[in-house]
């Protein structure tokens, strides 16, 4: 869809939307909904992301369990969401725990680290990139090279 004008890639969007919900393809639905969340903020809809972060979250929750799907763009959406309320700390902190409790594999600790290094949270972040480092050792060390420049900690020349 390179050099196709925006309108265009939106419908195509909104077709692959309308195919996906109704194959109950909920891994499909919710990467259209990130892929439409990036599309806003390139072309510099900030308010956008957000709201297909929302309708991604409340796409995919209720009573039915079964059809849930937890992956990568469910927790882009709860991190988008987090750093839209980076000014409300207690927000930012019920977002990433429901992040946490919502995806428990490992490796989106990695983006839980990247809040706590924003709110200054060291020891925490420290922490998690240490509890990577059995999943993914060179990432572990990369998060502890993010930790380090946070502190302040440059090695000796």
């Amino acid at each position: 869809m390179e050099g196709k004008n925006l309108v265009y890639i939106f419908q195509m969007l909104v077709k692959s939307d309308l195919f996906n919900c109704q194959h109950s393809l909920m891994d499909l639905m919710s990467m259209s909904y990130m892929e439409k969340s990036a599309l806003w903020s390139y072309y510099g809809k900030f308010e956008m992301p957000i709201l297909n972060s929302q309708l991604l979250l409340l796409h995919n929750c209720g009573d039915k369990k079964q059809y849930m799907y937890n992956g990568t763009s469910t927790c882009q959406a709860a991190i988008n969401l987090a750093f839209v309320q980076l000014g409300e700390y207690k927000i930012v902190n019920v977002i990433s725990n429901h992040a946490k409790n919502r995806i428990p594999n490992e490796p989106s600790n990695k983006e839980m680290g990247f809040i706590f290094l924003l709110h200054d949270r060291l020891i925490d972040a420290e922490l998690l990139a240490i509890q990577i480092s059995s999943l993914d050792p060179l990432e572990s060390k990369f998060c502890l090279a993010k930790v380090s420049l946070a502190k302040g900690d440059y090695p000796n020349e």
